[in-house]
């Protein structure tokens, strides 16, 4: 067996099918009228930012959310012309390119608030925003004490600010059992919204992620942000158990090869630190991957990859650069045979099981992949 990629060490392929299916079964999940926004933010989840953003607005994706004004640019400078969402702050100087690439801004405390109306007064241009609501999660927002003020502002300088949107984010809306913090944050919005909507503007209200848009479709209002489900992955248990029949499918798989294979005998001690002793004599395959491509060091001693349909172990530290495995069930190996480290299609090897073995989430298994590593859509 031998790798299918040749020159690449390691590398990602992407399932565009899987997209496609995971995208059209929150589409039915919504209403026609709402909107559905992409969250790319963080190279796509670790997808590939770029090549994630085309296939998802080629599918129909009506926004695009990122976290910076780097990443917004990128994405227009790669013929992205769907409105684009910046989630994070958004620098005084990188203003500017709010403006110059067409993108929108979030805007949740008053500084920054001063500062976008600076810059549309110098520079004669209207701003396009989305403020950010803090309905009791205690993140970016303004509070609901600053209600009044804010609104009476933004109903005054109309001229000087296009408000695209307002929003807000659940603290734990994707925990059915534990219901009263997201009907508290809910009605907190709502109160917003009503006196955003009595001055007669009319932005797009948006407070749902994944969690709410499968639990709570009184929260869908205009539009949703989908991040974690577009890439097959369920946000909590309880919503995959319920909502099994949505069959999201993730669309990830990490790939390497062996680089090198060696035989030592029982009581010999592996890699950095001597954590792992040899039991019996043991065939050694390295794999030319570490954490500094994302392959978390918490896998120590304790990994799975997968390899000729068998799952075998990680054995040892993980190296900076290099993994070691226990080839020994699997003895017909040959350097340069393909390496599983994450496979959609396998449970155990799924992005959610793998986390589960670390004690770590599934967000922080796929956004540490390396984004210098090569990503194929298949």
């Amino acid at each position: 067996m031998t790798t299918q990629h040749s020159g690449l060490r390691t590398w990602i392929e992407v399932d565009t099918k899987s997209i496609k299916h995971n995208y059209s079964v929150f589409r039915s999940i919504i209403q026609p009228q709402t909107k559905l926004c992409a969250v790319v933010k963080s190279n796509a989840y670790g997808h590939g930012l770029v090549d994630f953003a085309h296939h998802i607005t080629t599918y129909g994706a009506d926004y695009i959310a990122v976290d910076s004004v780097v990443e917004g640019i990128t994405l227009r400078k790669a013929g992205i012309t769907t409105p684009i969402l910046i989630l994070g702050y958004t620098l005084p100087e990188r203003i500017v390119d709010i403006h110059t690439y067409n993108l929108e801004m979030t805007v949740s405390h008053i500084q920054c608030f001063s500062e976008v109306l600076s810059y549309a007064e110098k520079n004669k241009t209207p701003v396009s925003i989305h403020l950010k609501i803090d309905t009791d999660m205690h993140r970016q927002g303004f509070n609901i004490t600053e209600k009044e003020h804010m609104v009476d502002i933004l109903s005054t300088h109309t001229n000087k600010i296009h408000l695209k949107g307002v929003y807000s984010h659940f603290a734990n809306a994707k925990d059915p059992a534990h219901t009263e913090k997201t009907q508290s944050q809910l009605n907190v919005f709502l109160e917003w919204k009503r006196s955003v909507t009595e001055t007669g503007m009319s932005p797009l209200f948006h407070i749902s992620a994944t969690g709410a848009t499968f639990l709570h479709p009184e929260a869908h209002f205009d539009m949703v942000r989908i991040g974690m489900g577009l890439y097959g992955y369920y946000p909590s248990k309880d919503i995959e158990t319920n909502y099994k029949a949505c069959n999201l499918q993730p669309i990830l798989k990490w790939k390497s090869i062996v680089s090198e294979i060696k035989k030592v005998e029982a009581g010999e001690t592996i890699g950095y630190g001597t954590s792992y002793t040899t039991k019996s004599p043991t065939i050694i395959g390295i794999v030319p991957v570490g954490y500094w491509h994302g392959y978390d060091k918490g896998f120590s001693n304790v990994g799975l990859v997968r390899i000729e349909n068998t799952n075998v172990p990680v054995i040892g530290l993980i190296s900076m650069d290099m993994i070691l495995i226990n080839i020994s069930q699997v003895p017909d190996i040959s350097i340069g045979d393909e390496v599983i480290l994450l496979d959609n299609t396998v449970p155990e090897m799924q992005a959610t099981t793998l986390a589960e073995s670390i004690h770590t989430s599934p967000y922080e298994i796929l956004t540490r992949i390396n984004p210098l590593i090569h990503k194929i859509y298949l």
